[in-house]
C-alpha cells in the first residue's frame, strides 16, 4: 500500500521573521515519497504580500501605499545514499518588487537575482512501522553560503531607518540611490500620484518607511549554519508531522549581521485518495516564524525583530511514488515586530518534487 511521507523543514521560508526567513530559503523538499535511495529533484515557490505597516507592533495608517512582494523560485537537487541518510543543494531566486517611503519621498523598484546557495544534509535515526502505524525522526544541518547579492545593506550606512526618518527634510539630491534593481522615485509633493493614490503626499503627511534595505538585500553575506528536526507519524489516514528549523548567522557584509531565526511547523492531516498510483491529502497547518535585532556596526536596530504564527490549509498529491506536487495558502494570525516594517498578509507556497 502506497503511504504519503509528508514535509520536513519550512522556512519562512520559511523563513524568518517574516523578511529574513526570506532570505535563508533553506528547505529539505516538503513532501517526501516512498524511501529510496538515488537522485531527487524539484522547484518550490514562496510568494509573500506584505502590506500592512505596522509600528511596534499594531497597525498604522500608511497613505503611501507602502508594500513588499517577494516570490522565491527554489532549485533543488538532492541524492540519498540510502533511505535513511542524503544530501542536498538549494539555489534560490528572488524576485522583489517594492514602494516604501525613503529620504522624504516615495520610492518603487525591483530587485532580482539569486540568493544564498545552502548545502544540506539529512539523517533519519528513528523509523518505526508497525501495521497501520508508522513514524519518523529525522535531523538536518547544513550552511548557507554567501551568493547573493547583499549590496542593498549598504542603506544602513547612507541612512537612518528611526521612526522619524521618514519625515525628515529631503536630501535633495538629483537621482535616488539604486543598488542594482529598478528603482522610481516620486517627490512627495509630485502633481501625479501614483496609481491607487487618492492625492498626493506633503512631505509633513508622509508615513514612516517600512521598507528598508535589510528587507531587500538577496544575500546576508555571511556564512550561517542551519540546523533543524523534524518528525512524521501516520495512523491509517490520518497524519501528524512538525518541525522546527534554526539558522545561525556569520558575520555579514557592510557591518551588517542579521539576527539568529527560527522557523517551525504543526500540522494535521489526512488522505483523501489512496490508490496504487494517486495519492491526495490535505492538512491545516500552523507554522511561525521568529527573529531578534540585526546588528550595524556593534548596534542593535530597533525596526528589525519580527515574529509571525501563520495558518491555512495544503493540499498534497503524489503519483507512482516519484512525482509529488503541493500548494497552500497560510495567513498570519499573529504579527510582533519592533520599530516600522511592513508585515505580512498572506503567503502562498508550492512545489513540485521528481524522485528518479
Amino acid at each position: 500500500m502506497n503511504r504519503i511521507f509528508l514535509t520536513s523543514l519550512t522556512t519562512t521560508i520559511l523563513i524568518a521573521a517574516a523578511n529574513a526567513c526570506d532570505l535563508c530559503s533553506a528547505t529539505m523538499p516538503l513532501v517526501r515519497l516512498e524511501n529510496r535511495h538515488g537522485w531527487h529533484a524539484g522547484i518550490s515557490e514562496q510568494y509573500t504580500s506584505y502590506e500592512t505597516l505596522r509600528l511596534d507592533g499594531r497597525t498604522i495608517s500608511d497613505s503611501a501605499g507602502q508594500y513588499l512582494h517577494s516570490s522565491i523560485t527554489q532549485l533543488y537537487l538532492g541524492y540519498d545514499f540510502t533511505p535513511a541518510f542524503g544530501v542536498q543543494v538549494n539555489l534560490p531566486f528572488i524576485h522583489r518588487s517594492f514602494r516604501r517611503v525613503e529620504d522624504a519621498r516615495i520610492e518603487s523598484g525591483t530587485e532580482s537575482g539569486i540568493g544564498d546557495l545552502s548545502l544540506l544534509a539529512h539523517w533519519t535515526p528513528v523509523r518505526v512501522q508497525r501495521g497501520d502505524f508508522n513514524f519518523t525522526a529525522r535531523l538536518v544541518g547544513g550552511i548557507k553560503l554567501p551568493t547573493g547579492d547583499s549590496g542593498r545593506l549598504r542603506e544602513e550606512g547612507e541612512h537612518s531607518h528611526s521612526d522619524d526618518a521618514a519625515v525628515a527634510e529631503p536630501e535633495h539630491e538629483d537621482e535616488p540611490h539604486a543598488h542594482g534593481g529598478e528603482l522610481h522615485a516620486e517627490e512627495a509633493h509630485s502633481e501625479e500620484p501614483h496609481a491607487g493614490d487618492t492625492h498626493a503626499e506633503e512631505e509633513s503627511d508622509l508615513p514612516p518607511g517600512g521598507v528598508h534595505g535589510h528587507d531587500l538585500a538577496l544575500g546576508t553575506g555571511s556564512v550561517d549554519g542551519i540546523f533543524g528536526a523534524d518528525i512524521h507519524a501516520q495512523w491509517k489516514r490520518i497524519f501528524f508531522d512538525a518541525g522546527i528549523q534554526v539558522t545561525v548567522r556569520g558575520d555579514g557584509d557592510h557591518d551588517f549581521d542579521y539576527a539568529d531565526d527560527i522557523a517551525w511547523h504543526a500540522a494535521v492531516g489526512a488522505i483523501a485518495i489512496q490508490g496504487d498510483d494517486l495519492n491526495v491529502a490535505v492538512e491545516v497547518r500552523v507554522s511561525g516564524e521568529s527573529k531578534g535585532e540585526d546588528e550595524f556596526q556593534g548596534r542593535r536596530l530597533d525596526d528589525t525583530s519580527a515574529s509571525v504564527v501563520y495558518v491555512g490549509p495544503r493540499v498534497i498529491g503524489t503519483w507512482r511514488d516519484r512525482l509529488a506536487v503541493d500548494i497552500g495558502v497560510e495567513f498570519p494570525v499573529m504579527r510582533e515586530n519592533s520599530g516600522t516594517m511592513v508585515a505580512p498578509d498572506y503567503r502562498i507556497r508550492a512545489g513540485v518534487g521528481w524522485q528518479f
